[in-house]
């Protein structure tokens, strides 16, 4: 990223982290000033992932007649301090699906990215 700061002012940037890997990752950012001493600036994070427990043990449908279904619950529990999202492929089983309780997301485009 190239970016040019007028004389007498300052300039504010925005870093963001990105992890698909639960791991510290230690860095450094490095400056370089046109003419000057190249800046480095410490950065560290640490990536985690949510604990999510599914409370049944076992989904048991009995027998369902053909061509009807039977809808049983299932509930996921966040165990951790931070936000989980949660995606669900049953592009595999067609014969399943899943309803989700409109109430359940306060965000709406949360919402609109399952429905």
């Amino acid at each position: 990223m190239i970016c040019k700061i007028p004389p007498d002012s300052k300039q504010t940037i925005q870093i963001s982290f990105l992890s698909n890997v639960e791991k510290v990752f230690n860095s450094q950012i490095e400056l370089i000033v046109r003419g000057g001493k190249a800046e480095s600036i410490p950065v560290w994070a640490q990536a985690v992932i949510p604990q999510i427990k599914i409370d049944e043990e076992m989904f048991d449908f009995g027998g369902v007649t053909f061509g009807d279904s039977k809808t049983l619950p299932i509930t996921f529990n966040n165990e951790s301090e931070i936000e989980a999202k949660l995606f669900l492929d049953l592009r595999e089983l067609p014969e399943f699906e899943i309803m989700i309780d409109e109430g359940c997301f306060e965000d709406e485009d949360i919402r609109s990215e399952i429905m």
